[in-house]
């Protein structure tokens, strides 16, 4: 006998297990849901349905796994973006999203809940080895997710984006030292032990400057004054394949003027100096690149500096130095946490580091301006009001 409907729902079984469905109207259509154990969770997902068909945030049911959404967003929605950050957000998923028992959750069972659940666990045991990971690569991991699942509520798969509502890690670095940031002794000692390694420069650009790596090694010699004491950012350059790529800085903002301190430039000169010589040793063996231009930083032979190349260096540079660990992007974060310790403007710091905002500034380095909460509140009371 055929099954009957029961206060709008029915159980359509054939094998004999439950297997309730119920049928909601959106913009006229009808749309079946099936597959609910009980009759109880089939009324309270129909009751949920009904209240998002009138409010216009209803979705259809869907079976897609966020691992799954976030090889569909990787692939098809992550653009506007450089390569290389491109490549940041998918090394970020693999290592912390979907290679993690979250990855098999439904996208549309996926609560805060679970995802506080989650980046606790990564945190406790989500590094090398089993090792603990930072708060701010589980904060990054969560930035990157939220982007996906920003994207999910966009193309109606779920109905809003559970990741805002999540628990993160704070910031365990306050009283022992930021872990992303080298003390002034540390980089004094660590410039000091690598001085006369090749790329020895452009990490005394990068720590005077706060300039991002692909920013850095995009640089040409048009684009320093070493006489006014400047250099122009107006593009940056990023991995590709086996090759680089040549493109606009990260904002709009990105695109700036920043001064060079007299050690910055003294690097500069005789680097300059070497680079000539090793240029005119090399006669017409010397590569040229029409995109490229002549560059600062250099292989041996006059070819561009790939950004993960310099990235492997410095480690092995930090290593052998027995300076504490740091990435290569660490150093933009050692300059301007000095900066902010020192009391330079808030909106100072942030054209000098290309920020699209002051905002995102404060949000970042809020925790090393100096004093207490109140001193960072009333930086962004000054930045509010344009002071």
């Amino acid at each position: 006998m055929a099954a009957k409907m029961q206060d709008g729902l029915i159980n359509r079984t054939t094998t004999g297990k439950p297997n309730w469905s119920f049928l909601v109207r959106v913009n006229g259509k009808a749309k079946w849901h099936s597959g609910y154990p009980t009759k109880k969770a089939a009324r309270e997902a129909r009751d949920a349905a009904r209240v998002a068909a009138r409010e216009g945030t209803y979705v259809g049911r869907s079976t897609k796994t966020v691992g799954e959404w976030c090889t569909e967003w990787l692939e098809t929605y992550s653009g506007g973006v450089t390569a290389s950050t491109r490549d940041s957000y998918g090394r970020v998923l693999r290592l912390y999203v979907t290679s993690w028992p979250v990855a098999d959750v439904k996208l549309q069972h996926l609560n805060a809940d679970t995802l506080t659940r989650h980046w606790a666990t990564i945190h406790a045991s989500g590094g090398q080895g089993g090792k603990p990971l930072s708060a701010r690569t589980v904060q990054y991991a969560s930035t990157v997710l939220t982007k996906a699942l920003n994207r999910a509520v966009k193309s109606k798969l779920i109905p809003h984006n559970p990741a805002p509502d999540a628990e993160r890690p704070r910031g365990d670095s306050q009283d022992a030292g930021d872990p992303d940031a080298w003390s002034h002794d540390a980089l004094a000692g660590f410039l000091a032990a690598t001085a006369g390694h090749r790329l020895w420069p452009l990490w005394v650009v990068m720590a005077y400057t706060g300039l991002r790596r692909g920013e850095a090694l995009a640089l040409r010699w048009d684009d320093v004054d070493l006489d006014a004491g400047n250099l122009r950012v107006s593009r940056a350059v990023s991995d590709v394949g086996h090759g680089a790529t040549y493109g606009p800085p990260k904002t709009k903002q990105s695109a700036r003027t920043v001064p060079l301190t007299e050690t910055a430039c003294a690097a500069l000169r005789d680097w300059r100096k070497a680079q000539a010589a090793e240029q005119l040793a090399a006669g017409p063996a010397w590569t040229t690149n029409a995109d490229a231009g002549a560059l600062v930083f250099t292989m041996p032979g006059g070819r561009c500096v790939a950004p993960s190349y310099a990235t492997k260096v410095f480690a092995r540079c930090v290593s052998e130095a027995g300076a504490p660990a740091l990435t290569l992007h660490g150093l933009r974060h050692t300059f301007a946490t000095h900066l902010l310790r020192l009391g330079t403007p808030v909106h100072t710091v942030s054209r000098l580091l290309g920020h699209a905002s002051p905002v995102l500034t404060l949000n970042t380095y809020a925790h090393v301006i100096p004093g207490d909460e109140s001193a960072a509140t009333d930086a962004l009371d000054r930045l509010v009001n344009g002071e």
